[in-house]
C-alpha cells in the first residue's frame, strides 16, 4: 500500500481533512449548543433556530458538495464577490494548495455541525437546575457554571461527538469531491476516493480492498483511543 503512487500525500490530505473537521465542527457546536440553550427576552424561537442548523444535515452531500464549489467559484462565486463588495482580492479557493484542504474542511463542518448541536443540546437540557442554582448560590458566575458544571456533565455527548465526526470525517467520499475534485494535483484527494478510482475505475480489486482495510483499521484505531482517552 505504501507503494502507491502520492500516498504521502493522499495519507496528509486524509489526516488533514479528518481532524479539522472534528475540531471545527465540535467548537462551533458546542458554543452554538450554549448559545441556543440560553433563555432570556429579544431571543429568536429556540426551535426555529435548532432547526435551521440542523437542516444542512440533511441534504445530501453531493447537493452540499456542488453548492460549495459555486461559492467557492473564482469569478462568479458568492464569497469572492463579498470579498470584493469589501474591497478585498478575489480568493482562487479552489486552486490554491493548502487554501483548498481548508474551503473543503469549512463545506464538510457546515454539514456536520447541526447533528452535533442537537447532541450537545439533549446534553444540556439533561443537567438538573439545581445543580446551577447552587452554584448560582455559592456566588459562581455564568463562566464559572459553564466550565465546573456544563462541560464535565457533557462528558458522554462529547464522547458521542468527537467519535461519529471523526469516522464520518474519515469516510466521506462525495461531499470533499465535488468542492475540490482533488484539486490543486492530487492534494485534497482522499482515502475513500482513491479506494473507488482503484475499484471502479482502474478495476484493481486488491489494491481497493487492501486500501479499504487500512482505512477501516485507521478508524478503528482512533476510534479506540478516543474511547479510551474521553473515558
Amino acid at each position: 500500500i505504501t507503494q502507491i503512487d502520492g500516498f504521502n500525500e493522499m495519507m496528509i490530505a486524509t489526516i488533514t481533512f479528518a481532524i479539522g473537521t472534528t475540531a471545527l465542527t465540535i467548537v462551533i457546536s458546542f458554543i452554538t449548543a450554549l448559545a441556543l440553550d440560553k433563555k432570556g427576552k429579544g431571543r429568536l424561537n429556540r426551535g426555529l433556530m435548532r432547526s435551521l442548523w440542523f437542516l444542512p444535515a440533511l441534504l445530501s452531500g453531493t447537493v452540499v458538495g456542488m453548492l460549495w464549489r459555486i461559492m467557492y467559484n473564482f469569478n462568479n462565486g458568492m464569497i469572492n464577490k463579498v470579498l470584493v463588495s469589501m474591497g478585498l482580492e478575489k480568493i482562487n479557493w479552489l486552486e490554491t494548495r493548502g487554501l483548498t484542504n481548508v474551503a473543503v474542511i469549512v463545506g464538510s463542518t457546515w454539514v456536520q455541525i447541526g447533528m452535533c448541536v442537537i447532541v450537545f443540546m439533549a446534553g444540556l437540557q439533561s443537567i438538573p437546575q439545581e445543580l446551577y442554582e447552587a452554584a448560582t448560590i455559592d456566588g459562581a458566575t455564568a463562566m464559572q457554571q459553564r466550565m465546573k458544571i456544563a462541560i464535565p456533565m457533557l462528558a458522554p455527548s462529547i464522547t458521542i461527538n468527537f467519535i461519529t465526526t471523526s469516522i464520518s470525517a474519515f469516510k466521506a467520499y462525495e461531499l470533499p469531491y465535488n468542492i475540490s475534485q482533488g484539486m490543486p494535483g492530487k492534494s485534497t484527494l482522499l482515502m475513500t476516493q482513491r479506494i473507488f478510482f482503484f475499484g471502479f475505475q482502474d478495476f484493481d480489486y486488491g489494491l481497493g480492498s487492501a486500501l479499504s482495510v487500512f482505512l477501516l483499521l485507521i478508524i478503528a484505531f482512533i476510534s479506540l483511543i478516543q474511547l479510551i482517552y474521553l473515558k
